[in-house]
């Protein structure tokens, strides 16, 4: 899947909401994530990705 993030395309494997994308960045990294903007859209973490999402991870500092 290719998904768009911090203005830049990126490929993807087994990633299917937010949250697998933010823990597939390795390390504690997801732990800070609370939610996502989605094309624009603030939704949650379980929200369904698809193929040429714009996606950018919100932490608790954002």
């Amino acid at each position: 899947m290719k998904l768009i993030l911090r203005g830049e395309e990126r490929q993807v494997e087994n990633v299917s909401n937010s949250y697998d994308l933010a823990k597939s960045f390795g390390g504690g990294f997801f732990k800070n994530v609370c939610a996502a903007r989605v094309n624009g859209q603030n939704t949650d973490l379980r929200a369904e990705l698809s193929d040429g999402d714009e996606v950018e991870l919100l932490t608790f500092e954002d």
